[in-house]
């Protein structure tokens, strides 16, 4: 159960590729779950980043940061925003 204002998230296990990845949803999109990790502020609050999940379709990979410049100068696209976090 997730207390108000937080989301859960969940590692995530992708077959075969050896990527592990970040989701907001316990059965992972599909993938195989691999437990609980924490939690993540719904709203943007003062003090908080965004922790935000980026992909490269090239390799299969996921990024999980809280420095989106980090992602696009790697060739990674967004794929989303998981919560708000401290840094």
């Amino acid at each position: 159960m997730t207390a108000p204002g937080r989301v859960a998230l969940y590692a995530c296990d992708v077959a075969g590729f050896g990527d592990r990845f970040v989701s907001t949803r316990m059965d992972c999109e599909g993938m195989r779950p691999a437990g609980q990790i924490g939690y993540a502020r719904r709203e943007a609050e003062p003090g908080l980043v965004p922790l935000v999940r980026f992909y490269r379709e090239v390799s299969g990979e996921h990024l999980i940061t809280t420095l989106p410049q980090e992602g696009a100068a790697s060739g990674y696209g967004q794929e989303g925003v998981l919560g708000y976090v401290r840094p």
